[in-house]
Protein backbone atom coordinates (compact mmCIF):
# COMPACT_ATOMS: atom_id res chain seq x y z
CA UNK A 1 0.00 0.00 0.00
CA UNK A 2 2.83 2.33 0.92
CA UNK A 3 4.60 1.69 -2.20
CA UNK A 4 1.74 2.09 -4.64
CA UNK A 5 0.82 5.38 -2.73
CA UNK A 6 4.70 7.13 -3.09
CA UNK A 7 4.03 5.85 -6.83
CA UNK A 8 0.74 7.81 -7.37
CA UNK A 9 2.75 10.54 -5.69
CA UNK A 10 5.77 10.32 -7.87
CA UNK A 11 3.51 10.40 -10.64
CA UNK A 12 1.22 13.58 -9.37
CA UNK A 13 4.15 15.40 -9.01
CA UNK A 14 5.41 14.18 -12.60
CA UNK A 15 1.77 15.79 -14.12
CA UNK A 16 2.48 18.60 -11.97
CA UNK A 17 5.49 20.02 -13.33
CA UNK A 18 4.66 18.64 -16.88
CA UNK A 19 7.99 17.82 -17.91
CA UNK A 20 8.14 16.51 -21.35
CA UNK A 21 9.76 13.24 -21.53
CA UNK A 22 9.89 12.50 -18.19
CA UNK A 23 8.44 8.50 -17.96
CA UNK A 24 6.21 7.11 -15.63
CA UNK A 25 4.37 3.84 -16.29
CA UNK A 26 1.22 4.04 -18.28
CA UNK A 27 -1.24 2.47 -15.78
CA UNK A 28 -0.01 4.11 -12.85
CA UNK A 29 -0.24 7.38 -14.43
CA UNK A 30 -3.85 6.58 -15.76
CA UNK A 31 -5.09 5.63 -12.23
CA UNK A 32 -3.56 9.02 -10.85
CA UNK A 33 -5.38 11.15 -13.43
CA UNK A 34 -8.28 9.81 -12.62
CA UNK A 35 -8.17 10.47 -9.41
CA UNK A 36 -6.14 14.05 -9.46
CA UNK A 37 -9.00 15.27 -12.55
CA UNK A 38 -11.83 14.45 -10.34
CA UNK A 39 -13.92 16.89 -9.70
CA UNK A 40 -13.54 15.39 -5.61
CA UNK A 41 -10.08 16.73 -6.14
CA UNK A 42 -10.67 20.04 -7.47
CA UNK A 43 -10.16 19.01 -10.85
CA UNK A 44 -11.97 19.31 -14.42
CA UNK A 45 -13.10 16.22 -14.59
CA UNK A 46 -12.71 15.68 -18.18
CA UNK A 47 -11.74 12.16 -20.04
CA UNK A 48 -12.67 9.97 -17.13
CA UNK A 49 -14.71 7.72 -19.33
CA UNK A 50 -11.99 6.78 -21.77
CA UNK A 51 -9.29 6.46 -18.56
CA UNK A 52 -12.11 4.31 -16.77
CA UNK A 53 -12.63 2.49 -20.23
CA UNK A 54 -8.75 1.75 -20.79
CA UNK A 55 -7.53 1.23 -16.99
CA UNK A 56 -10.65 -1.84 -17.33
CA UNK A 57 -9.07 -3.08 -20.59
CA UNK A 58 -5.45 -3.42 -19.09
CA UNK A 59 -6.82 -5.24 -15.89
CA UNK A 60 -9.28 -7.70 -18.40
CA UNK A 61 -5.91 -8.58 -19.86
CA UNK A 62 -4.45 -9.43 -17.21
CA UNK A 63 -6.71 -11.79 -15.57
CA UNK A 64 -7.40 -13.20 -19.18
CA UNK A 65 -3.61 -13.79 -19.27
CA UNK A 66 -2.72 -15.08 -15.89
CA UNK A 67 -6.43 -17.46 -16.32
CA UNK A 68 -4.66 -18.81 -20.11
CA UNK A 69 -1.21 -19.12 -18.01
CA UNK A 70 -2.67 -21.04 -14.78
CA UNK A 71 -5.47 -23.14 -16.60
CA UNK A 72 -3.75 -23.87 -20.05
CA UNK A 73 -0.74 -24.05 -21.88
CA UNK A 74 1.89 -21.33 -20.67
CA UNK A 75 2.43 -20.23 -24.42
CA UNK A 76 -1.28 -18.97 -24.90
CA UNK A 77 -1.09 -15.40 -23.03
CA UNK A 78 1.55 -15.23 -26.35
CA UNK A 79 -1.07 -16.87 -28.30
CA UNK A 80 -3.62 -14.04 -27.37
CA UNK A 81 -1.55 -11.00 -27.72
CA UNK A 82 -0.04 -12.20 -31.32
CA UNK A 83 -3.43 -12.21 -32.26
CA UNK A 84 -4.85 -9.07 -30.62
CA UNK A 85 -1.98 -7.56 -32.04
CA UNK A 86 -2.18 -8.74 -35.26
CA UNK A 87 -5.81 -7.46 -35.23
CA UNK A 88 -5.20 -4.05 -34.20
CA UNK A 89 -2.80 -3.60 -36.85
CA UNK A 90 -5.01 -4.44 -39.55
CA UNK A 91 -7.61 -2.47 -37.82
CA UNK A 92 -5.05 0.92 -37.64
CA UNK A 93 -3.85 0.41 -41.37
CA UNK A 94 -7.64 0.26 -42.41
CA UNK A 95 -8.63 2.55 -40.42
CA UNK A 96 -5.62 4.73 -41.45
CA UNK A 97 -6.44 4.53 -45.12
CA UNK A 98 -9.54 6.38 -44.78
CA UNK A 99 -10.70 9.21 -47.00
CA UNK A 100 -13.52 10.78 -45.10
CA UNK A 101 -13.53 14.72 -44.46
CA UNK A 102 -12.76 14.54 -40.78
CA UNK A 103 -9.91 12.35 -41.49
CA UNK A 104 -7.90 15.30 -43.57
CA UNK A 105 -5.67 17.47 -41.92
CA UNK A 106 -6.64 21.22 -41.65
Amino acid sequence: MLLGLGMGLQNAAARALAVPDLTTTVLTLTITGIASDSRLAGGPGSRIGRRVVSTGAMFLGAVVGALAALHGNPAQPLLFAGLLLAAATAAAFTLARSHAGWTEPL
